[in-house]
């Protein structure tokens, strides 16, 4: 089986659904496409613009939710329902200030008896009203230490989480410096995280990956951890690389095209 996929991060008001098709169209390659987060039941119409599924046509894309209450994680689920969606993701990774500061995103981390408290009700919510939604979390290795993904990833197996998806930085590095590769190997389970050492062997890093069978159940959730983006599989993807500039060009310039007022004023990456 092969373990290696790639998902499509997501960056508000860059990756929304114009440039997501435009990326599939052009390139594709990806396995999951992750919108940008959803935080209220009461979407506004750019946020209703990127789960509507005439946006979304022949791509797997998950909905992405920043809470930290487990009724407006129901609420925004039931929603997110509505439109035909199986699957979401909880948001436990954002490190930005305005996100934060309200105790959300990864400033979650730093409050593990509130989140454990969070799981418990959202599933069993979630279980009476959408009982075939499956839920995954986006997490950083923790808010200062990266030795608390141990804990946190503990704390995940308690519940019918089917995906971790590990930014290998705290909450305090935001995006800065080398990313923790040693620890972030060494929670992965010997299946995923002996070919993830090589990888990193190969790079002239060293690590220890642990048997990760106290940690992550590899029979009851598939592990979809990766470092940032920013090299693909080198081998297969070389020449898609090459090709990310005119990409991004073409991107903008079809943005800056769309009568649709939320990209009016598009970002240039």
């Amino acid at each position: 089986r092969n373990i290696m996929n790639f998902y499509f991060a997501p960056l508000e008001s860059i990756t929304g659904h114009i440039y997501r098709n435009i990326y599939e169209k052009h390139f594709g390659g990806i396995d999951k496409y992750f919108t940008p987060f959803i935080a209220s039941k009461k979407m506004n119409r750019r946020e209703l613009n990127e789960i509507l599924p005439e946006h979304n046509e022949g791509i797997d894309v998950v909905p992405q939710i920043l809470t930290n209450r487990a009724d407006e994680f129901l609420q925004i689920t039931n929603k997110i329902a509505e439109y035909g969606y199986q699957t979401v993701n909880l948001n436990l990774g954002c490190p930005s200030p305005t996100v934060t500061t309200k105790g959300r995103g990864a400033a979650f981390l730093g409050r593990p008896e509130e989140l454990r408290e969070f799981f418990s009700q959202s599933f069993e919510l979630i279980g009476k009203d959408t009982p075939d939604m499956i839920i995954s979390v986006k997490t950083r290795l923790g808010t200062e230490d990266p030795d608390e993904i141990y804990d946190l990833v503990r704390l995940y197996n308690e519940f019918p989480i089917c995906e971790v998806i590990i930014h290998a930085r705290t909450l305090l590095e935001m995006y800065d410096g080398e990313a923790h590769a040693e620890v972030f190997a060494s929670v992965l389970p010997e299946s995923v995280g002996g070919q993830f050492q090589r990888a990193l062997e190969a790079r002239g890093i060293r690590c220890t990956t642990g048997s990760g069978e106290d940690l992550l159940k590899t029979e009851e959730r598939e592990i979809a951890a990766k470092m940032l983006l920013q090299q693909r599989q080198e081998q297969v993807q070389e020449l898609k690389f090459h090709y990310l500039h005119r990409l991004r060009r073409k991107c903008f310039l079809q943005w800056r095209s769309q009568e649709n007022s939320e990209f009016r004023n598009p970002v240039l990456l």
